[in-house]
């Protein structure tokens, strides 16, 4: 499907999470060789997709001075990454979400294209040194009801739900050892 233009596509760029292993902080806005991470993550992402929407539960007001639509989770307590997912998928505008979590800032800059050549049914979700990378994942739209019911059965685990999904996987070469690697400490 690599026919689609990329105004077909969506990004939501998760930045809801409680950030536990980091003391509890806004990973979005934490830096990382610099930058906040939310930023970065912008910066690889907006030439890859149509439009963006970011996924946040605290600091909207800060995040939607990045200049893009924010959406929260239905919840308040912090339901991981399913949670704010369904958001965006509520929200989206477009046939397609590419999902992205903010704290890995060097995933390759041509991903929504290489995932989007290779989906053939309702998602399409990378795996890197044979391990899924869930929150890396291309859904369509439709996706939303299915994933829907498995939140409202009491699924939180990401890799779990789209599992229940028509999901193709696609394994790809990381160009370094940073490509995929989320930051979760401040050490980090």
């Amino acid at each position: 499907m690599s026919h689609l233009p990329i105004a077909t596509v969506t990004g939501l760029i998760l930045a809801g999470g409680a950030g536990k292993r980091m003391g509890g902080v806004d990973k979005g806005w934490v830096c990382h060789q610099g930058v906040p991470m939310i930023e970065a993550a912008l910066a690889r992402l907006t030439p890859q997709v149509g439009s963006i929407l970011i996924s946040a539960n605290r600091s909207l007001e800060r995040y939607a001075a990045l200049g893009h639509p924010v959406v929260q989770d239905n919840s308040s307590d912090f339901q991981g990454p399913l949670a704010g997912i369904l958001a965006g998928l509520s929200a989206c505008q477009t046939p397609w979400l590419q999902v992205i979590p903010c704290d890995t800032p060097a995933f390759p800059s041509d991903l929504v294209q290489q995932l989007l050549a290779a989906v053939r049914h309702q998602a399409c979700t990378p795996v890197v040194r044979g391990r899924e990378q869930w929150t890396f994942t291309l859904l369509h739209r439709d996706c939303l009801l299915p994933l829907q019911q498995q939140f409202d059965q009491g699924v939180r685990t990401l890799g779990k739900a789209l599992s229940a999904l028509q999901l193709d996987l696609l394994p790809i070469e990381a160009e370094n050892r940073q490509d995929f690697i989320n930051i979760n400490t401040l050490a980090e």
